[in-house]
């Protein structure tokens, strides 16, 4: 049955044509594919990372890497830098040095066939937080015959935070406020510098808060200085003086400092004990010197008046 299938010229016609058929669509498939099928080089792709652990931080990340990706020219022409997905796996890395291996992904219908270099070096640092004190730094000169005060800072403490090497080059955190020209107290709230050891700003740290509100006190110069209470005439006979008590016994004054620093201290208005046989209470007006001033216009006397034994 075969041999006589085989000697009809008409079949073998028909199978010599199929045969031709398929030869065709098998070269000229094979040389599409030939055509179809290209590379394309991303240069400078940078590298993220994974599973990196949250009490960590890249203090130097890898440089970036060339990544050449294989597929149809059609989907090659569409692809951007972006779509490249070039990480290293950081699962299970401490603190330290490390080389690692460099992989990726590509979109649907293409695939990475190198990457250059393959492997990238990094380092990983400790997270720390540290609390730290505030301090100000105050510019500038008040108005003529002023002074400032001691600043209140509020917090006065504030965390950084930050890879533990650069934490540990923090030697300062402060605000800078500005008193040029004032007679005024300054409120204000200020945001926060970081400084290292040689006085130079420290990157790679975060302070929480990073703003405080200060309060510098602006105000002419004082000193605290005794009281004086002068008295005229003379008790009932029989009687004397007993040591007088003053309150307050510290009057502080304000005022230039060339006026100041000839004050040792403060007289009140006299006061007139002329015949007096019991003690004397009362409120006494302060005499100031022309120039200063203070919180206080009065001071409490108490003259004690006892028998002359």
């Amino acid at each position: 049955m075969v041999e006589k299938i085989f000697e009809n010229s008409n079949v073998m016609k028909v199978l010599a044509f199929m045969l031709a058929l398929l030869l065709w669509f098998f070269v000229n498939s094979d040389g599409r594919n030939q055509v179809v099928q290209t590379s394309h080089t991303f240069s400078n792709i940078p590298v993220t990372w994974q599973n990196l652990h949250d009490d960590l931080v890249i203090t130097r990340r890898p440089g970036n890497v060339d990544v050449v990706i294989r597929g149809d020219t059609g989907v090659l022409d569409e692809i951007t830098p972006q779509d490249l997905v070039i990480y290293v796996d950081l699962q299970g890395r401490q603190a330290g040095v490390h080389t690692v291996q460099v992989t990726g992904t590509s979109p649907r219908g293409t695939r990475i066939t190198s990457i250059n270099p393959g492997q990238v070096e990094l380092e990983l640092d400790e997270i720390i937080s540290q609390q730290m004190e505030v301090e100000v730094e105050i510019t500038g000169v008040p108005e003529e015959g002023f002074i400032t005060g001691t600043p209140e800072i509020n917090p006065h403490q504030v965390f950084v935070q930050g890879p533990r090497q650069q934490v540990q080059e923090v030697a300062r955190i402060f605000a800078v406020v500005d008193v040029d020209g004032l007679s005024e107290d300054v409120q204000a709230t200020a945001s926060l510098i970081v400084h290292n050891f040689n006085n130079r700003p420290v990157t790679g740290v975060s302070v929480r808060p990073d703003t405080v509100d200060i309060v510098v006190p602006i105000h002419m110069p004082d000193k605290e200085v005794g009281v004086h209470v002068p008295l005229e005439g003379e008790p009932e006979e029989g009687f004397k003086v007993g040591d007088l008590s003053v309150s307050p016994l510290k009057i502080r004054i304000f005022g230039f400092l060339s006026v100041l620093e000839d004050i040792l201290r403060l007289e009140t208005k006299s006061v007139d004990i002329s015949g007096a046989s019991e003690d004397v209470t009362l409120e006494v007006d302060l005499v100031l010197p022309e120039g200063v001033h203070t919180e206080a216009e009065t001071v409490s006397v108490t003259i004690p008046i006892i028998p002359d034994d």
